[in-house]
């Protein structure tokens, strides 16, 4: 995997991944992860999921978020729409939780 410097308006997050793509979806994951308790969100639940502070939190992301393998501020920096990025992540939750849940309920 490689390492990508991702930036988001003043956020600034390293990590590994095996794209720009997958780089950007975990970046919006550990923002929102370090902002709510992402465990304690029913995700398939969508009254819980419109709750102010998940919004508040969902929409303070900038516009764009830049991925770059060489650093922080790069020109040459792959860019994603933070919106788009946002629903694929939501997206991931939501099939996670869905599946988290059908296994709970095999094992009763």
């Amino acid at each position: 995997m490689a390492k990508y410097y991702t930036t988001c308006g003043n956020l600034e997050f390293l990590t590994t991944a095996d794209d720009p793509r997958s780089a950007a979806l975990w970046s919006v994951h550990q923002f929102l992860a370090s902002q709510i308790d992402l465990d304690s969100i029913a995700w398939d639940d969508p009254e819980t999921i419109d709750r102010q502070d998940v919004m508040e939190v969902m929409v303070s992301l900038a516009d764009s978020i830049f991925v770059s393998e060489i650093g922080f501020g790069r020109d040459d920096a792959a860019i994603f729409d933070a919106a788009d990025i946002l629903t694929e992540w939501n997206q991931l939750v939501v099939a996670i939780s869905r599946i988290e849940s059908a296994v709970c309920e095999a094992k009763i």
